[in-house]
């Protein structure tokens, strides 16, 4: 599906196999998340960010809006 047809305002991405603690890593996964924006020049309205903490288990779940011009 080209980019260009996407209508959606957010992404299911499957990490198997990446690194457990990365996945954890707030500044890691702000980096990443930068240079998706950066990369497919998308201008974000506005920035949420949420930590979920369990026993064992840690989540960063990142939403932005974005208004894209095509």
């Amino acid at each position: 599906m080209a980019l260009s047809a996407m209508s959606g305002i957010e992404w299911v991405v499957e990490a198997f196999g990446c690194s457990s603690q990365s996945l954890r890593d707030t500044a890691v996964l702000q980096n990443l998340f930068n240079s998706i924006i950066r990369e497919m020049k998308l201008r974000p309205v506005g920035e949420t960010a949420s930590v979920f903490s369990r026993s064992r288990t840690s989540r960063v779940t990142r939403f932005r809006n974005t208004a894209r011009s095509v």
